[in-house]
């Protein structure tokens, strides 16, 4: 069962390449077909095969040999590899699947955040809408959603607040990713997901600094340090919490 959770992880991985391309360029996700971005030629379904394709043809088109990015197999592999780490945790059901797709949709905003420093709402919809689903097979196995629902909403005040004392550092579109990963993860994880995200973003911006890729003026990207905090606090955030504690147990 794991592998086909990655198989489709895999599958639905292609798909987000297409929609973090075609989204910021104004381009319907379900037309043209893809094409290559270098002759223009239709690609074949035999070069659509995910991961497998790009190393088959050694990073390059089928037809002009240009260089194809590496982030297309990595963004593959990367959504396959959360599908089987979420099923390897949950186990096979609606909440595994309902949180895979949720998963998917995060890569898609942060990717998209990446490359264009905004997050678009027609990305967040389908977020908002899994979430909504989350919730409700949440209240189907007896689970108060409340305290779920709260998490969401007061991180969406206190990092609207820190915008405003701030002047700036985050956008609008970060209240909502972090409101949806809030109502994911409640209010335990949440805190956890924040002090990752921070604790990552420190140590990227300090990168960046000391390489002199930014200086102290430009910005950066929030929205996927967001995404990346959650990924870690969803899969190893109960873990990391067990560890802490029991460095104070005696």
């Amino acid at each position: 069962m794991g592998l086909l959770y990655v198989v489709y992880g895999l599958i639905i991985g292609s798909f987000l390449n297409v929609v973090i391309y075609r989204i910021p360029a104004g381009i319907s996700i379900a037309y043209p077909p893809s094409t290559c971005g270098s002759c223009g030629k239709r690609i074949r379904a035999y070069h659509l095969v995910p991961v497998f394709s790009y190393l088959l043809l050694k990073g390059r088109c089928g037809y002009c040999r240009e260089k194809i990015s590496a982030r297309y197999p990595l963004i593959e592999g990367l959504n396959g590899f959360l599908y089987l780490m979420l099923y390897q945790k949950i186990g096979f059901g609606i909440e595994s699947v309902l949180l895979c797709l949720f998963s998917s949709v995060l890569i898609v905003v942060g990717m998209i955040d990446y490359d264009t420093m905004d997050v678009y709402l027609s990305t967040l919809v389908p977020g908002a809408i899994l979430v909504v689903f989350i919730l409700l097979e949440r209240t189907y196995r007896g689970i108060s959603i409340l305290p779920f629902i709260l998490a969401g909403l007061i991180a969406m005040i206190l990092i609207f607040l820190v915008i405003q004392i701030t002047k700036g550092g985050m956008g609008i579109g970060d209240i909502w990713i972090l409101g949806l990963i809030g109502i994911v993860l409640g209010p335990v994880l949440t805190l956890v997901s924040f002090f990752l995200t921070s604790v990552i973003g420190g140590g990227v911006a300090s990168f960046l600094l000391a390489s002199k890729k930014k200086n102290g003026k430009e910005g950066i990207p929030f929205g996927p340090l967001l995404i990346i905090g959650f990924f870690m606090a969803l899969l190893f955030g109960q873990e990391l919490l067990d560890f802490y504690f029991s460095l104070f147990s005696f």
